[in-house]
């Protein structure tokens, strides 16, 4: 069962538990999945703590439906069967820089993000994964962001684009974020910004030719894309 503890923002570990004893309660030996642990505040992240520590946990239930002060019954259940792991980003930024990275260094950094280290102190292992990626997944990748970010500004403004420069910005991009050991984040980033960059600097340049742009600062090394704008209707070319 995955549970995204990104969504407890605000709202109550008594919830948390209720979902976890709830879950419990029809199969014993549940594997739990806790993702975006460190997106959760530290109450959150350390009621689990109840759950590891004990073979029970008592879930409390309203009698009278949604009546938070009235009379409840509470139920004890068994937590010895499940199964917990917990999926995060903490701690990627030292991973990424670092080769050989040292345990103790792991953990601090994993807390500075914003794991809890209580929790994390009872982990019994972790774990890094990363899925290599070939350089040609993570230019499909660019690729598809780049063509879905156009199609989106083109319904938000009306108008028709075509780069006339996408193999040498597409290029650009693999070149400076490639990293098979990392995931698509920063490419996703780059290309959203970019892409909206080149698209308002050509559109400001061609109805105010008097306008200028620091746009090559921008885009940090890599290859500005080179738009041609076009009137509604008109068809894509190069």
């Amino acid at each position: 069962m995955r549970i995204n503890l990104g969504d407890y923002g605000g709202k109550t570990a008594e919830s948390l538990l209720k979902e976890i004893g709830g879950a419990l309660r029809k199969n014993a030996f549940t594997v739990f999945l806790f993702d975006e642990v460190e997106k959760a505040p530290r109450y959150i992240q350390e009621a689990l703590l109840s759950v590891m520590d004990s073979d029970t946990m008592t879930l409390a239930e309203s009698l009278n439906g949604s009546q938070a002060d009235g009379p409840k019954s509470f139920t004890k259940i068994k937590t010895i069967n499940a199964s917990m792991f917990f999926a995060t980003n903490a701690g990627q930024d030292k991973i990424l820089t670092h080769s050989n990275i040292d345990p103790l260094e792991l953990r601090n950094a994993m807390v500075a993000d914003g794991f809890s280290e209580f929790l994390l102190d009872r982990c019994r292992d972790i774990h890094v994964f990363f899925p290599p990626k070939t350089r040609e997944e993570f230019r499909a990748v660019a690729q598809v962001t780049m063509r879905a970010r156009i199609k989106s500004l083109e319904e938000q403004k009306n108008m028709r684009f075509s780069i006339s420069n996408e193999d040498e910005f597409l290029s650009s991009l693999t070149d400076k974020y490639f990293n098979p050991r990392s995931g698509f984040r920063g490419v996703l980033t780059e290309v959203d910004n970019v892409i909206s960059l080149s698209l308002a600097n050509k559109i400001a340049a061609s109805s105010k030719p008097q306008c200028s742009f620091l746009f090559d600062s921008l885009v940090l090394e890599s290859v500005a894309p080179k738009f041609n704008i076009m009137p509604r209707g008109v068809g894509f070319h190069n």
